[in-house]
């Protein structure tokens, strides 16, 4: 009998302390096959030393091993991905979950990937347990500079962080380095860089929460409606 093994467990038949060792029912020489089948494809699964073979456990383990070394020794400030999503022609899309205790800042970025239905900001909004936060507790101060080459800011309280742009005129980009936001008892900050937003060139932020809710998600949506086309990648900043 050819062992079943690993894609299924093997059935033996043991033999009785009267059966003969020449007994038609389990002939001793069966055994023994069926044996030594079984234990070459326990062996195969498990892998030997230093095994090359993927799928074997000797692999997987060492596999596995490297990369929580190479996280554990990463240096403050490196980049470790956390999870990424794709849009395509949505008014809004949300990541759940991507705030974690793992870490206490992220870095989110967004890569356009075709021009929007219209022109205007691509807004941000943080979530708890899959609800987004509409209150007024974005705290927002941004500098922006126009296609005329004029510089200006503002400060405003709203229900959203100004994020990037939509245009119609092709994809455009943005990212934000978010502060604590899985982090109890304190604010969540924001320093970002946008593509345009509103007839703008460029803008830069830098923003607050006035809540101190931990946020485990993060909301993106075009403010007036329209649709919108990008990739977004969510990574936690390591600190040692």
């Amino acid at each position: 009998m050819a062992s079943n093994f690993p894609s299924s467990l093997d059935t033996f038949t043991n033999p009785s302390s009267t059966d003969a060792m020449d007994s038609v029912s389990v002939p001793h020489a069966t055994q023994h096959s069926d044996l030594n089948d079984a234990v070459e494809a326990l062996q195969a699964k498990v892998g030997a030393d230093s095994s090359a073979v993927t799928s074997s456990h000797d692999y997987k383990i060492a596999d596995h091993a490297s990369r929580i070394t190479t996280l554990e020794g990463a240096s403050g400030g490196s980049l470790v991905f956390v999870t990424s999503t794709s849009a395509s022609a949505v008014s809004s899309v949300s990541i759940d979950g991507c705030f974690t205790a793992d870490y206490d800042n992220y870095l989110v970025v967004m890569k356009g990937t075709a021009a929007a239905s219209a022109t205007h900001e691509v807004r941000l909004q943080y979530r708890a347990s899959a609800s987004t936060e509409t209150g007024s507790v974005y705290d927002n101060h941004i500098l922006y500079l126009s296609t005329g080459g004029a510089a200006s800011g503002v400060r405003y309280t709203s229900n959203h962080h100004t994020f990037s742009t939509a245009s119609t005129v092709g994809p455009t980009d943005g990212y934000a380095y978010i502060y604590r936001p899985f982090v109890s008892g304190l604010t969540t900050g924001l320093i970002g860089h946008g593509a345009g937003s509103t007839g703008n060139s460029v803008h830069q932020s830098g923003n607050n929460t006035t809540s101190t809710t931990q946020y485990d998600g993060v909301n993106f949506y075009h403010a007036t409606g329209g649709t919108f086309s990008a990739d977004f990648y969510v990574y936690g900043v390591a600190t040692s």
